[in-house]
């Protein structure tokens, strides 16, 4: 294996290691009048906008082919001796397309000439490929580069990938989905200037990386059957052309300006003044390019030899924030806590009881948020006490040293609320920005060069909710800013060795750099430790995250949640961020040769990606929780000032603040500092033939071979789960191993990705193109990171035990890299597999499509084609599910319990409820010691671990997850009809539909793999309806001022329709103990009744009093078994859909209308009124369909609960319930179910100037 790779690697090296361009090709047979081929007949192809000439001369059997022509406008011009001069001009090349041209030559001298101007047929008789092209006039006069985060993605910047909604088979939704005919989300592969563009490392992220649309000549989106030049593409092919500069100055200006003037107001709010809420939005997306000829005077004239574009956009949105934090109190930041609880002398306030709610081991009164010290706590005879602190009052003396210098950082209180109480506010600007140049230069006819550079950027240093802005001061902030920048640079070279020799070589690099970092970072501060007298940092450069110390809980005593007795919340940010860098070059070399009717082509192309993640090193603190080693700073209880932790009463004793005041550590993690560096190889091999086998018919047919490393890290410093000895757990299998160390890869290269590809076109008559094809496409192996675990955490030795902040061994001591095997878990603790996944060994399997399609094509005009085909694929080896709970490679839970080890220790917990029940008590229990005995899996095994955890694979760790599983699989069948309109007559139309099905694998029982069936997708939309068009008004009438009133009024329209998607079923809770079998739970059964008691397209729903969907239709499945569909293998479809179960149907109307001035020919202003959801469709959000506890009588989920008067929450319901003054609702965003689906109708303007 390692010979044949390195004589793959040496053939490709030597290739040149360049990479062809996404261009397009002019090919046709000349002939004389009679209809003989002309042989040996001169073609010069000329492109009309740089002059540039590219000749050839036709074969024996007269065909001539031109490839490697850039996108745009061509002339064909014959001359052969004895025949008049042949000239075709207005072609219009577009991207990863081909031309037919044939030149009819007529008896003539060659100084006569025959023009045609007509414009080429829209009918394809050259390939069987199914591909959409999208033009730089489609993007900027559809209504669809929308700016600002839910319009684009999170830069904010228009992103052209939103065409991509016009094209039938495709759904998209901008930072979040791009799904190409029913293949999995995010798996279409991108390619710029001929080389892969595709962010890898998050998939979704296409903004990250995106050019500017205006730099854009053409985007050309394949779906199905392309060609073999072209691969590690599963999910759909976009080839992005750039623009260039021609031997006229052109270029353009524009602004598109947001104000919330031009939107709706928003449903089922109030602005306090009795009319429904307008959030502010103020945006701005401007910019311009200009492009020509490089003309240096009396230095240099680049007319027909040397062009530049260059463009620049950026965008800019600036929103103040505001919040309503909770800072410590005067009298809190005194230790005074008398006004919450009875033994501060006095009834206290804010709903606490009075009375006592329980007694000490001593027989003493004990009180709702009583505050103890913990350095009286003792044992007695009844068991542990502690004394309280006279009047509820902590001296200031006995603050810790690190929690009093902490609290002299958070800020004084600006109103009287214990919460809530101190005015927040942030600054929020994201500024986003897409300078690019692009040069061309033809070095004489036989050698052209092009060059592109362009760099993407987006900052913001506050935001919400993601960027987590809380309106605290920079330095103690949780705020982590992000600041995102990518590179791109592409270098093209096309060398015509012969007439019928071409050469192209093309070289690329790439680079994106994440940066999640605090603004105070960013600014050029830096925390040290030694600033609060914190000892043991590594190096710290971060606040420390200082887990929230408000009251969390609710318990006996009080009236109201414990939360509005304030506190002081999460501060610091050194936990969350994140620093990745990512860098790809790549290259590729392809030869073509033009041979009879034949025209062969083959080539290679490679790409390196390293990617450098390097997180900051940063502590976190916690003090509230149970002191019972928890880590967890969410956990019950109110720390180390309440009493100890075996007395019933601790959930509701102590006060989490004060626990911070007394330097109470519950849980202490510090991360060492790393610099991981994981690498992968992607290569390929092609070789295919375009065969004019009669005039009529057209074969094209080809073979790929791809080839991909699994991403590694460098230096082997990831860890991976072993089979081999683990000294933590009694020496018992699965422990971590290591690259470095093991002698061993954790994941093997697949080696047979061949992809063979067949297409036809077959041309009926001049209308008439019937056009099909077949392959196997391999995707690209998919990305996944190794965690090199150098997070370590510690908790208090032992229960009850005081672990001040201030104390020298604090923080636990994490070394980077540690190959130790044992090095979790820790002593006594069961935990998730801490610090690693578990790869699946075939984690770098490419996903294969086996795709296919047959259609018709009809021209009914010259300008006017209608299409309808037949398009199918059956998809394999997708990544699976990776979250712990729900993959592995034999379709379960890697630390699941089966039934062999239920039955090896004689329980069945499937059909018998006692032996369910004992599953989840603590092996100490006589009734567990009386059934299995003195069960433990190895010596040291705590006791009081539970019987499940005890008897997994693996017990000495909780849940593990498994990384890349090829479990997944695909089926996509549809037929597509598609009627296209050139630009004429002022029009330019494209309408679809599509009848489809999109379904993928699952699993029905997670211990059976053979219970393999298949389910509708998530995203499976059996009808959709899709029209774009733009209109631009004629010259109507003769008199000037009626034809200058109507004339150049241009109106724009996308408007998309179709099937509501599948609503998740409900999920069950019945009460099964053995080892999580319902993760992801299985669904409930349905009982035969009606699903919905309320059409959800009937236009008819209250949100406030409506249940629509009828909780009688489902039941939980019998205790111990699973209900239907518990695990899909293909991720974005976790479960079994049903076609008869779906939400509302959701059209998508945008309209846009303006005018255009036109000053000269080549000069036009252009001002128009964009608008997304033109009809202010009020569209809510999906029904409660997870809200299954608790359950009626009948095991069905119960109905809605109603409080005043209005439906508040249950299965079935909407739950708006109350908004507030001034808020918006939640709305559907990347898979999160919102209150309503899409914002009320929003506008833009844009004024638009080219010449």
């Amino acid at each position: 294996m390692r010979l044949l790779c390195l004589g793959v690697s040496l053939v490709m090296v030597s290739a040149g290691l360049f990479g062809q361009a996404a261009n397009g090709r002019i090919t046709g047979i000349v002939s004389d009048p009679a209809g003989a081929v002309v042989a040996g007949a001169p073609v010069e192809v000329k492109n009309t906008d740089t002059g540039v000439v590219y000749p050839t001369v036709t074969t024996a059997s007269g065909e001539y082919t031109v490839t490697q022509l850039p996108v745009g406008p061509y002339e064909v011009t014959v001359r052969v001796m004895g025949f008049k001069t042949y000239t075709h001009s207005n072609i219009q090349v577009t991207a990863a397309s081909v031309i037919r041209e044939d030149p009819k030559l007529e008896i003539g001298a060659t100084g006569e000439t025959i023009t045609v101007t007509t414009e080429a047929s829209l009918l394809k008789t050259e390939s069987g490929d199914v591909a959409l092209n999208i033009t730089l006039s489609q993007l900027d006069n559809l209504p669809v580069l929308g700016i600002g985060n839910a319009n684009s993605g999170s830069s904010g910047l228009r992103n052209p990938f939103n065409s991509a909604v016009a094209v039938p088979g495709v759904s998209y939704s901008p930072n979040f989905t791009m799904i190409v005919n029913g293949s999995p989300s995010n798996t279409a592969a991108y390619r710029l200037e001929g080389l892969d563009n595709t962010n890898h490392t998050v998939s979704y992220a296409l903004q990250e990386n995106q050019p500017s649309a205006d730099a854009i000549q053409e985007i050309a989106i394949q779906t199905s059957n392309y060609a073999a030049e072209f691969g590690q593409a599963g999910g759909g092919l976009f080839n992005i052309t750039m623009k260039s500069g021609t031997n006229a100055f052109h270029g353009s200006g524009y602004e598109y300006f947001v104000n919330e003037d031009l939107n709706a107001a928003v449903p089922f709010t109030n602005n306090g003044a009795g009319d429904k809420y307008r959030p502010r939005n103020r945006r701005n997306d401007f910019g311009g390019t200009i492009g020509g000829p490089v003309w240096i005077p009396k230095l240099y004239n680049g007319h027909n030899r040397t062009f530049f574009f260059f463009s620049y956009e950026m965008f800019r949105e600036t929103t103040a924030l505001s919040f309503a934090d909770t800072v410590p109190t005067a009298a809190y930041r005194q230790g005074d806590f008398s006004a919450i609880s009875v033994n501060g002398g006095a009834a206290p306030g804010f709903g606490v009881s009075a009375a006592p709610i329980g007694t000490d081991a001593l027989g003493r009164n004990v009180y709702a948020n009583e505050i103890f010290d913990p350095l009286t706590r003792r044992s007695t005879a009844g068991g542990l006490v502690a004394d309280p602190f006279p009047q509820n009052q902590i001296p200031i003396g006995r603050f810790d040293p690190v929690a009093a210098q902490i609290l002299a950082l958070m800020p004084q209180p600006t109103n009287n609320g214990l919460s809530g109480n101190y005015s927040g506010t942030n600054l929020s600007q994201r500024v986003s920005k897409i300078p690019s140049v692009k040069v061309d230069h033809s070095i004489g006819n036989n050698d052209k060069l092009a060059f592109y550079w362009s760099t993407t950027g987006t900052d913001s240093a506050f935001s919400f909710p993601n960027g987590n802005a809380d309106g605290l001061p920079e330095s103690i902030s949780q705020a982590r800013g992000t600041w995102i920048h990518s590179q791109t640079e592409r270098l093209n070279y096309d060398r015509t060795i012969t007439p019928t020799l071409l050469l192209h070589l093309g070289g690329g690099f790439s680079q994106i750099h994440f940066f999640d970092e605090s603004p105070f970072n960013h600014d050029g501060g830096i925390f040290k430790c030694s600033a609060i007298g914190l000892q043991g940092c590594q190096g710290a450069l971060n606040f420390p995250t200082i887990g929230s110390t408000t009251a969390n809980t609710s318990g006996a005593g009080t009236s109201t949640a414990l939360g509005t007795l304030g506190g002081m919340q999460q501060m610091g940010n050194a936990q969350a961020h994140t620093d990745t860098h990512t860098e790809r070059p790549s290259f590729n070399a392809n030869m073509t040769w033009i041979r009879g009717t034949h025209t062969f082509k083959a080539g290679s192309e490679v790409w390196f990606q390293g990617q450098i993640t390097a997180p900051p090193t940063g502590v976190t603190l916690c003090f509230a929780g149970n002191p019972t080693g928890t880590l967890a700073c969410t956990a019950t209880g109110n720390g180390i000032s309440g009493l100890p932790a075996n007395l019933s009463t601790n959930a509701v004793t102590g006060f989490p603040f004060a626990s911070f005041l007394l330097g109470g550590v519950n849980l202490a993690s510090q991360t060492a500092p790393n610099d991981a560096r994981m690498g992968k190889q992607q290569w390929g091999l092609f070789v295919q033939d375009s065969w004019k086998a009669t005039r009529r018919l057209t074969i094209d047919y080809g073979l790929r071979w791809d080839y991909a490393t699994a991403p590694r890290e460098q230096y082997g410093r990831s860890g991976d789960l072993g089979m081999v000895a683990n000294p933590a757990a009694g020496n018992r299998l699965g422990a971590a191993i290591f690259e470095a160390t093991c002698n061993c890869t954790f994941v093997s290269n697949y080696p047979y990705a061949l992809g063979p590809r067949l297409g036809f076109a077959y041309q009926m008559n001049e209308k008439t193109v019937i056009r099909g094809g077949w392959g196997i496409a391999y995707g690209f192996a998919p990305d996944y990171q190794q965690n090199s675990a150098n997070v370590l955490n510690s908790s208090p030795p032992g229960v009850n035990t005081y672990f001040p902040a201030s104390s020298a061994s604090v923080l636990p001591q994490p070394a980077w890299p540690n190959f130790s095997a044992g090095q979790t878990p820790l002593l006594g603790q069961i935990v998730g597999y801490n610090g690693f996944t578990s790869l699946d060994r075939n984690a770098s399997r490419p996903p294969r499509q086996n795709q296919w399609s047959i259609g018709i094509q009809r021209e009914l005009s010259r300008d006017l084609v209608v299409e309808a085909s037949y398009i199918g694929n059956r998809g394999v080896w997708w990544q699976g599910l990776t979250t712990a709970s729900n993959s592995n490679s034999q379709f379960g839970l890697l630390n699941q319990v089966g039934p062999a080890a239920f039955a090896a220790v004689g329980l069945n917990p499937y059909t018998n409820p006692a032996d369910n029940l004992l599953l989840s008590s603590q092996l100490s229990n006589s009734a567990v010691i009386a059934r299995v005995g003195n069960f433990l899996p190895y010596s040291g095994y705590s006791t009081s671990n539970t019987l499940i955890n005890a008897l997994r694979p693996f017990p000495q760790f909780s849940t593990i997850g498994v990384t890349n599983s090829p479990t997944g699989a695909t089926w996509y069948d549809a037929l597509y009809l598609r009627a296209t309109k050139r630009l004429s007559h002022g029009l330019q139309l494209g309408s679809s539909f599509t009848w489809s099905k999109s379904m993928n694998r699952i699993v029905e029982d997670i211990f059976n793999p053979a219970s393999v069936g298949k389910s509708i997708q998530a995203n499976d939309q059996p009808f959709q309806f899709n029209t774009n068009l733009v209109y631009t008004t004629q010259k109507w009438f003769s008199n000037k001022a009626l034809s200058a009133a109507t004339r150049d009024w241009q109106i724009g329209g996308l408007l998309i329709y179709g099937s509501g998607l599948p609503l998740q079923p409900p999920n069950a809770t019945a009460a099964n103990n053995f080892g999580t079998p319902q993760t992801p739970a299985s669904e409930m059964v349905r009982t035969g009744q009606p699903l919905f008691l309320k059409d959800l397209n009937c236009g008819c729903i209250n949100p406030y009093n409506d249940q629509v969907l009828n909780p009688a239709a489902w039941a939980n499945p019998t205790p111990g078994t699973f209900g239907p569909g518990p695990i899909a293998t293909t991720v974005g479809s976790p479960g079994l859909y049903y076609s008869d179960f779906r939400q509302a149907r959701r059209p998508q109307e945008n309209l846009s209308i303006g005018r255009n001035f036109r000053f000269t020919e080549r000069l036009n202003l252009q001002i128009r009124a964009e608008f997304i959801n033109i009809f202010n469709r009020m569209q809510l959000g999906n029904p409660a369909t997870g809200t299954t506890s608790p359950f009626s009588a009948t095991n069905a989920p119960l109905a809605c609960t109603a409080q005043g008067g209005k439906l508040t929450g249950g299965f079935g319901c909407y739950s708006l319930g109350a908004i507030g003054i001034n808020a918006e609702p939640s709305y559907t965003a990347n898979g999160v179910v919102g209150q309503l689906y899409q914002r009320p109708r929003q506008g833009t303007l844009i004024a638009r100037f080219t010449f």
